[in-house]
């Protein structure tokens, strides 16, 4: 009896690559079924308390998509038997939200300095 253990990459890494490269990204971290986010973040956005993630995450979890926010950092996992299409899809969603929020939080930032 053989036993084939087979990993497979469920995260595209051009994708991870394209979301790190993003302005509005400090860090990414994609290992196995997770991938973790880390926005980057100035003054009280930092941190483990900060809330700068939420309105990200609330908007995907409308759609049923749960990511959990630690102050500026998302985690999103998905399982074991997820195909890596689906992966990908999540992974362009995230992206294009990503600069979305970032084009609002600098219209903010211009709006307030006015």
């Amino acid at each position: 009896m053989y036993l084939f253990l087979c990993y497979m990459q469920l995260w595209d890494e051009k994708l991870v690559h394209e979301i790190s490269s993003h302005p509005a990204v400090y860090r990414v971290v994609a290992l196995g079924t997770l991938i973790a986010i880390e926005l980057r973040t100035e003054g009280s956005d930092a941190g483990y308390g900060s809330l700068y993630a939420s309105s990200l995450v609330q908007k995907f979890r409308e759609d049923g998509v749960y990511m959990r926010p630690l102050g500026n950092v998302i985690y999103l996992m998905c399982g074991p038997c997820t195909s890596p299409q689906v992966c990908s899809q999540l992974l362009k969603r995230l992206y294009g939200e990503i600069h979305e929020f970032n084009q609002m939080k600098a219209k903010e930032l211009k709006s307030c300095q006015l």
